[in-house]
């Protein structure tokens, strides 16, 4: 027994939930807004009423003390719409809330009761407007179940009290009105305690479900950060490997440079006049050649910078031209030129944006085009502006991805069957989407099966510092 009143005490405090600073906080906001919207019904209501010509109790608007009860209602309802307003009103918005609706009953019981007396169906008007503020407050203010208990009672005896100190004036013991009616406002009560509980229940569940999709969220932007990270590195591999190859020839030109200007330096000192101009001729060429190979290294350093973006800030404006004949460069490195990259760059508006995340977008989608290409096959890449955006156009002629997998291309819960073992979803084209989106943009795949594939890229011109327009390389 004692089990169940505990059990009983604790569904109607629901103490638990709201130890949540989260719930409560919730809580806080819903009591308030519930303040307001009790505070404006209370003064928009009796308005209504009086220019339709009657009052909130059943008798007409004929003289001011009968248009009394209204415009006490619509004080009521400016009291509790401006401590919606207040600090302490929005502390102890629920409590509030709770006290305005139990001084509203007052109000139309006692109005009733001096107005209405020869009216003999007024108390089922009254036992009308319990039921419905009672449901009106269970449904709509974030109670607890033992705070609607506490009104409903309070009504009830407020309600019982007045009816008995007016019996002997209103005779309404002899109309009919006994035990059994209060006995029904005591069950409607109960009633809308059990209401309160079960949309309380609601709420907290609705809220730990909301809490659950913000941590799933949040660890899904964790896997994808882990991703990028991970597919940027492998990325940030290649170019590394790339680069190193193409670094390999002007390094060597400088080194032989360097050593031949040693050698010369020696012969010319003891070289008859004859041969000085021959081997001023010679010095001249491996000085040309050695600055050839240090502006070639310059420019090297300059695009693994832009590629990487390690030397500016995250943030920046940027020339898309630039960022993609950077990646064509590093890609078709990698590649040993084994593809040919043809581009057409249009002059572009500068745009801002994340310049590293872009590349390695870029970088995969070359990529992925490059690998499509089995046997002879170009690799088209172009750029427009277009109807307010960025337009960026990646064609290949190679294999080309199957119709049936073009749905569930950028779903990374997606499996396949490729070659007789089972892969998961393209979590790299599912990685690129989600950086365009972030800029403001979209990616859009189309394929013939057998027929090549064409990726197009969209950006929003309205992200980019000006409208000046920079040349293709």
């Amino acid at each position: 027994m004692r089990e169940h009143v505990e059990q009983l005490a604790a569904g109607l405090l629901a103490r638990g939930p709201e130890r949540d600073d989260g719930f409560r906080h919730e809580i806080q906001r819903g009591s308030i807004l519930s303040l307001r919207t009790v505070g404006a019904l209370e003064i928009a209501v009796p308005l209504l009423m009086l220019a339709a010509g009657v009052g909130i109790i059943p008798v007409p608007i004929t003289s001011a003390e009968s248009a009394l009860p209204n415009l006490v209602f619509i004080a009521l309802g400016a009291v509790t719409l401006a401590a919606g307003w207040t600090e302490p009103g929005r502390r102890y918005a629920r409590l509030i809330t709770a006290v305005s609706i139990w001084i509203s009953a007052a109000i139309i019981i006692w109005s009733a009761l001096l107005l209405a007396a020869d009216i003999a169906w007024v108390e089922h008007h009254l036992l009308g407007y319990m039921i419905l503020v009672l449901f009106g407050a269970a449904a709509a203010v974030p109670l607890k179940p033992a705070h609607t208990l506490v009104l409903g009672l309070g009504i009830n005896v407020l309600y019982l009290g007045s009816l008995l100190a007016a019996r002997q004036r209103l005779g309404w013991a002899e109309a009919g009105y006994g035990s059994l009616q209060h006995v029904f406002t005591f069950g409607v009560t109960l009633l809308c305690t059990g209401l309160t509980a079960s949309v309380y229940r609601q709420r907290y569940v609705g809220y730990l479900a909301h809490q659950e999709a913000l941590r799933t969220s949040e660890r899904l932007r964790q896997a994808e950060s882990r991703l990028l990270i991970s597919e940027n590195a492998a990325t940030m591999g290649r170019v590394a490997a790339a680069l190193s190859h193409e670094l390999n020839s002007p390094i060597g030109v400088l080194t032989s440079a360097v050593e031949t200007l040693s050698q010369l330096a020696d012969r010319m000192r003891s070289a008859p006049a004859a041969e000085q101009d021959r081997l001023r001729a010679v010095l001249a060429d491996i000085t040309r050649s050695g600055r050839d190979s240090a502006a070639r290294l310059r420019g090297i350093v300059g695009r693994m910078q832009r590629f990487t973006n390690l030397d500016r800030a995250d943030v920046q404006s940027a020339n898309l031209n630039d960022l993609l004949s950077d990646v064509v460069a590093v890609v078709s490195s990698e590649s040993r030129n084994r593809v040919p990259i043809d581009c057409e760059l249009h002059p572009l508006p500068r745009f801002v944006c994340r310049p590293q995340q872009l590349s390695a977008v870029f970088s995969n989608l070359l990529s992925n085009a490059v690998d499509a290409i089995e046997a002879d096959g170009r690799v088209f890449v172009a750029t427009r502006d277009i109807d307010g955006a960025i337009e960026v156009r990646i064609e290949d002629n190679g294999r080309g991805i199957p119709a049936e997998d073009l749905p569930a291309l950028f779903d990374p819960a997606a499996f396949r069957v490729s070659h007789g073992r089972v892969a998961a979803g393209n979590w790299s084209l599912f990685s690129c989407r989600q950086i365009l989106r972030e800029h403001g943009g979209d990616i859009e795949v189309t394929s013939g099966g057998g027929g090549g594939t064409t990726v197009r890229v969209t950006l929003p011109t309205a992200s980019g510092t000006s409208d000046e327009s920079t040349a293709a390389r």
